[in-house]
């Protein structure tokens, strides 16, 4: 049996702090579409993507509008604010 090493989502070094994302995740990240979906089952990392995305937007397009939303209430405390 081959042991596979995965690594966390998030990765602190000292100040730095990486984010490591999986094939579907790198996708959306590096989407230039308007309209970017991520469609995935249970688990498949939706939730997680979203805040680094929606900073990385708000870096690429600069000043406006930004609307994040939840399933629940739950949910959004819990993956979305910080």
């Amino acid at each position: 049996m081959t042991d596979v090493l995965v690594r966390p989502f998030l990765e602190r070094t000292g100040e730095r702090l990486t984010v490591h994302f999986h094939y579907g995740q790198s996708r959306a990240m590096n989407a230039t579409a308007r309209v970017v979906a991520v469609i995935a089952g249970n688990q498949g990392g939706k939730t997680l993507l979203g805040p680094p995305w929606l900073h990385q937007e708000i870096e690429r397009r600069g000043a406006g509008d930004y609307l994040a939303a939840s399933a629940t209430f739950r949910l959004f405390k819990l993956k979305m604010l910080p």
